[in-house]
């Protein structure tokens, strides 16, 4: 970005096949920029494959085949400058 905005992701569900661990996310992101502030519609999905643990991943998951499905803009909010 050539300017500086601050980015905020809402999540609003999250549908996960436990047999397949393929996983749909829905959500929200936020925009905030110096005049205005955009809303967007945001849809991923994935899945999930099981590593070996280690101290950086305690969980021992890894994301793969992420991709976005959707990312559109709901609103945008004009900010008054003073």
């Amino acid at each position: 970005m050539g300017t500086s905005a601050v980015f905020s992701i809402f999540c609003d569900s999250i549908n996960f096949n436990k047999d397949k661990m393929e996983f749909t996310y829905y959500g929200r992101q936020r925009i905030e920029r110096r005049s205005n502030i955009l809303m967007r519609e945001l849809v991923t999905a994935g899945q999930l494959k099981r590593v070996p643990r280690t101290e950086n991943n305690p969980h021992g998951l890894l994301i793969i085949n992420w991709r976005t499905l959707l990312n559109k803009d709901i609103e945008q909010k004009s900010k008054s400058n003073f």
